[in-house]
Protein backbone atom coordinates (compact mmCIF):
# COMPACT_ATOMS: atom_id res chain seq x y z
CA UNK A 1 0.00 0.00 0.00
CA UNK A 2 1.04 3.59 -0.78
CA UNK A 3 -0.10 6.71 1.15
CA UNK A 4 -0.23 9.98 -0.20
CA UNK A 5 -0.14 13.75 0.41
CA UNK A 6 -0.11 15.95 -2.32
CA UNK A 7 0.94 13.25 -4.94
CA UNK A 8 4.00 12.32 -2.35
CA UNK A 9 4.19 9.73 -0.32
CA UNK A 10 4.38 9.63 2.84
CA UNK A 11 3.52 6.06 3.23
CA UNK A 12 4.40 2.75 2.15
CA UNK A 13 3.19 -0.63 4.00
CA UNK A 14 2.62 -3.92 3.48
CA UNK A 15 -0.71 -6.61 4.38
CA UNK A 16 -0.56 -9.77 5.23
CA UNK A 17 -3.70 -12.09 5.84
CA UNK A 18 -1.72 -15.47 7.17
CA UNK A 19 -1.74 -17.35 10.23
CA UNK A 20 2.24 -16.96 10.10
CA UNK A 21 3.92 -14.61 12.04
CA UNK A 22 5.10 -11.75 9.87
CA UNK A 23 8.85 -11.81 9.41
CA UNK A 24 11.75 -9.31 9.06
CA UNK A 25 12.35 -10.32 5.43
CA UNK A 26 9.04 -8.67 4.64
CA UNK A 27 10.60 -5.03 6.25
CA UNK A 28 14.57 -5.85 4.64
CA UNK A 29 12.27 -6.37 1.45
CA UNK A 30 10.37 -2.87 1.38
CA UNK A 31 13.88 -1.30 2.31
CA UNK A 32 15.95 -3.13 -0.20
CA UNK A 33 13.95 -3.53 -3.66
CA UNK A 34 10.49 -1.60 -3.04
CA UNK A 35 11.02 1.78 -1.82
CA UNK A 36 14.11 1.92 -4.35
CA UNK A 37 11.98 0.92 -7.38
CA UNK A 38 9.82 3.74 -6.83
CA UNK A 39 12.37 6.08 -6.23
CA UNK A 40 13.94 4.87 -9.35
CA UNK A 41 10.52 5.64 -11.04
CA UNK A 42 11.24 9.18 -9.85
CA UNK A 43 7.90 8.81 -7.52
CA UNK A 44 8.81 11.95 -4.87
CA UNK A 45 8.98 10.94 -1.87
CA UNK A 46 8.65 12.98 1.66
CA UNK A 47 11.89 14.64 3.01
CA UNK A 48 11.56 12.51 6.22
CA UNK A 49 9.80 9.66 4.34
CA UNK A 50 8.11 7.90 3.75
CA UNK A 51 7.00 5.73 7.02
CA UNK A 52 6.20 2.34 6.85
CA UNK A 53 2.98 0.45 8.40
CA UNK A 54 2.81 -3.02 7.94
CA UNK A 55 -0.51 -5.33 9.09
CA UNK A 56 -0.49 -8.87 9.81
CA UNK A 57 -3.45 -11.39 10.79
CA UNK A 58 -0.78 -13.87 12.68
CA UNK A 59 1.54 -11.21 14.43
CA UNK A 60 5.11 -10.37 13.83
CA UNK A 61 8.25 -12.47 14.49
CA UNK A 62 10.49 -10.78 17.41
CA UNK A 63 13.16 -9.62 15.49
CA UNK A 64 10.98 -7.29 13.13
CA UNK A 65 9.06 -5.93 16.24
CA UNK A 66 12.90 -5.39 17.66
CA UNK A 67 13.94 -3.59 14.68
CA UNK A 68 10.61 -1.65 14.46
CA UNK A 69 11.07 -0.30 18.19
CA UNK A 70 14.53 0.70 17.14
CA UNK A 71 13.63 2.64 13.60
CA UNK A 72 10.71 4.60 15.12
CA UNK A 73 9.64 4.81 11.79
CA UNK A 74 8.23 1.44 11.05
CA UNK A 75 4.21 1.04 12.78
CA UNK A 76 2.99 -3.06 13.33
CA UNK A 77 -0.46 -3.13 13.44
CA UNK A 78 -1.94 -6.34 14.42
CA UNK A 79 -5.74 -7.70 13.21
CA UNK A 80 -6.83 -7.38 16.59
CA UNK A 81 -5.62 -3.77 16.95
CA UNK A 82 -6.97 -2.53 13.33
CA UNK A 83 -10.54 -4.78 14.32
CA UNK A 84 -10.40 -2.47 17.55
CA UNK A 85 -9.77 0.63 15.61
CA UNK A 86 -12.11 0.91 13.37
CA UNK A 87 -15.12 -0.41 16.36
CA UNK A 88 -14.00 2.00 18.78
CA UNK A 89 -12.32 5.10 17.06
CA UNK A 90 -8.35 5.85 17.37
CA UNK A 91 -7.22 8.31 19.80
Amino acid sequence: MVGLAHSVVTLVGECKWTKERMPLSVLEDLDAYKIPAMREGKIRFAEDGPDIVLFSRGGFCETLIRRAEQRGDVALISVEQLVSDLLHGSD
